[in-house]
């Protein structure tokens, strides 16, 4: 197995491959996908990242969630190496910060994390078991570390979903991974939706 900076030089490098045409073709299938989950038809509070560079692209989602009414927050990065679900009605609210992200002010209303019903996540790759491989800095780790039992969903290009990720005790697990080609369940991996 490849240790994850390999891993994720190696991810990068694909990410970095996609053809415009591949990027817009299969953002639409997982946004498409995404608002027939009956886990986002159901849930009210939802947290999802606002993407950046080669990631699954959110900002379409988000408006969505918006226009449905839901309560949505996007994350803010703290100076402790934390997360927080910062509360937005608009995306005109968010504002340039660390690593290239936007993100909501830091006055925004902010909701606990256990309080969500939905965490969608980005990653660099994910497997099969739930594991995924982010930047390594560690922020979702302790924001869901706190969530409690809280839907955990990632989204990914196909070749993001490899059959093993080395894990350490600290990483949280995901329930599904969203992809071009439907839903991946964690415990039943068997079935794609």
């Amino acid at each position: 197995m490849y240790s994850k900076t390999e891993l994720r030089q190696s991810l990068r490098e694909q990410l970095e491959r996609m053809t415009p045409d591949q990027y817009q073709l299969w953002n639409s299938q997982i946004e498409q996908h995404f608002f027939r989950l009956e886990r986002v038809c159901q849930a009210q509070k939802i947290m999802i990242y606002y993407s950046v560079r080669h990631e699954v692209m959110t900002i379409g989602m988000i408006q969505r969630l918006l226009g449905l009414g839901k309560t949505v927050a996007l994350p803010i990065c703290t100076p402790e190496r934390d997360l927080k679900a910062g509360l937005i009605t608009s995306l005109d609210q968010l504002v340039p910060a660390r690593f290239g992200l936007k993100e909501p002010p830091p006055e925004v209303p902010v909701m606990p994390p256990e309080a969500l019903d939905l965490v969608v996540v980005p990653g660099l790759a994910f497997d099969r078991s739930g594991n995924r491989l982010g930047h390594g800095a560690g922020y979702y780790d302790r924001f869901l570390m706190r969530a409690g039992s809280v839907y955990r969903l990632g989204l990914a290009y196909a070749f993001q979903v490899v059959s093993e990720l080395p894990a350490e005790p600290h990483d949280q697990p995901l329930n599904g991974i969203l992809t071009p080609d439907g839903l991946v369940l964690i415990d039943r991996c068997d079935q794609v939706y």
